[in-house]
C-alpha cells in the first residue's frame, strides 16, 4: 500500500512539474481568424500573446494547415496613410502581453486552400525563439455576419 501511495505521489509531482513548464512559456488566448467571402485567398488571424516566462521571447514565424504561408504583419501610419508591412521578429517582453488586433499586429494567412466557414476552428502554430512553440485552435469569425 505504501509503495502505491508513493507511486501516486510521484505521478502527481510529475504532473505539477509539467504544468510549471507549460506556464513558463507564452500563453496564447482569444485566437480567431477573420473570415470573408467564399474563395478568399488571404485572411488575418488575431490573438493575445502573454509571455509568462522570466525572459524575453521572440515570435519568429507561424504556420497553419489552412494556408500555404503565414506571416507576421503590422499596420502603421505613414504620410497620413495606413500601410502594412511584414515583421520578421517580434519581441515579447517578459511578463508582458502583446495583442494582435485589427489595425495593429496580425498574422497574415496567405494561399488559403479551403473556405473559411464561420464557427469552424483551424490550428495556428506560433514559433518562438527563447520559448516553446505553441499550437492553438482559432475560430473563424466571419465579417459577413
Amino acid at each position: 500500500m505504501f509503495e502505491k501511495n508513493r507511486f501516486v505521489g510521484f505521478l502527481l509531482l510529475l504532473v505539477a512539474l509539467a504544468s510549471v513548464h507549460v506556464s513558463a512559456g507564452v500563453l496564447v488566448d482569444d485566437a480567431y481568424i477573420r473570415g470573408g467571402p467564399p474563395g478568399q485567398e488571404v485572411a488575418a488571424a488575431f490573438f493575445r500573446l502573454t509571455n509568462q516566462s522570466g525572459d524575453d521571447c521572440d515570435l519568429i514565424g507561424a504556420s497553419s494547415a489552412v494556408a500555404g504561408e503565414a506571416e507576421i504583419h503590422a499596420h502603421f501610419h505613414q504620410k497620413g496613410l495606413m500601410q502594412m508591412r511584414r515583421v520578421n521578429r517580434l519581441t515579447l517582453p517578459a511578463g508582458e502581453t502583446v495583442v494582435f488586433e485589427p489595425g495593429g499586429y496580425h498574422l497574415m494567412l496567405l494561399g488559403i486552400e479551403q473556405s473559411l466557414v464561420d464557427g469552424d476552428r483551424h490550428s495556428l502554430t506560433l514559433l518562438f525563439s527563447g520559448c516553446p512553440e505553441q499550437t492553438v485552435q482559432a475560430e473563424v469569425r466571419s465579417v459577413l455576419r
